[in-house]
């Protein structure tokens, strides 16, 4: 069985993949992009800076003179096994459609956070600060439009739920997953540490330490009104899901138009990204 964990960006694919491989039934390979990169998506042998990408892809072995038609047949091999093996690629969430198609023996993991906190985590990570808002809001919109396309092909994990109360929704999870529930996956620290390339250790310090269970409504002193407006009328739909409440009625009014616009113009943006997107995939 294969596992795949996918996101929004600062959603907590970090902390629930180090979790899950702390299982003794699940072998975790470190975050390489491979599937969306070689399977999915248009590089090859000759395209990749393998250089700089090296120790991304050392784990696997299929890096040598095959043409993209062979990368699926020679993935699926290189991790075969009865046993569970686990990937995370917030991106992926772009791509669960081919999942499903063309690794039926998968299953794929998705986790949700307050849209407001994953911009205010955004803001600081190494890897994404300095972007405009409506950068972040476009990114947000198209990959849980794109995710709203495949629902009942995916497990959801809510990550306030998740650090609030770990050992219940991950006995859950295992259950859905039809996976042994051990009780290392509560001690998470040690699997992050194998997992966590040197690059990204500055923006994923948390998922060294143990749970902190409020980690949750930070945005509330640091985004302000047209933020908190954007993020909303950009996603209404996860707010829904996720039973996150709105919280519009104290800010401003002109910051509630401001943010009504920049969000409608970052829900137009995404549709038109996702057109594109599976159009793209249909020509391949």
């Amino acid at each position: 069985m294969k596992l795949y964990i996918v996101g929004v960006g600062r959603s907590g694919t970090s902390l629930l993949q180090s979790m899950l491989a702390a299982n003794r039934n699940i072998s975790a390979l470190p975050e390489t992009a491979f599937l969306r990169r070689f399977v999915f998506g248009n590089l090859t042998a000759e395209t990749l800076e393998y250089d700089s990408m090296a120790n991304r892809y050392e784990k696997f072995t299929m890096f040598k003179e095959h043409c993209k038609k062979e990368w699926l047949e020679l993935y699926i091999k290189e991790l075969s096994g009865d046993f569970f093996s686990l990937e995370k690629d917030p991106r992926l969430i772009e791509y669960i459609d081919c999942i499903v198609d063309k690794i039926p023996e998968s299953k794929v993991i998705h986790i949700y956070r307050d849209p407001r906190d994953v911009l205010l985590s955004k803001k600081k990570a190494e890897w994404s600060k300095g972007r405009s808002l409506l950068s972040y809001l476009v990114a947000g919109a198209a990959q849980l439009k794109l995710l709203r396309l495949n629902l009942a092909s995916v497990e959801h994990v809510k990550y306030e739920e998740l650090i609030n109360n770990p050992e219940v929704q991950l006995k859950n999870l295992c259950h859905k997953l039809e996976l042994d529930f051990d009780k290392s996956m509560l001690d998470h620290r040690e699997s992050a540490s194998k997992l966590t390339h040197e690059d990204e250790k500055s923006w994923k310090i948390e998922t060294y330490q143990p749970v902190i269970k409020n980690n949750f409504n930070k945005w509330k002193k640091i985004i302000n009104g047209t933020e908190l407006a954007a993020v909303y009328f950009s996603n209404q739909w996860i707010f829904s899901y996720g039973g996150y409440e709105s919280e519009l009625g104290g800010i401003k009014k002109i910051d509630l138009i401001k943010g009504y616009l920049l969000g409608n113009i970052a829900k137009g943006i995404a549709a038109i990204y996702v057109i594109v997107h599976r159009l793209k995939k249909v020509g391949e």
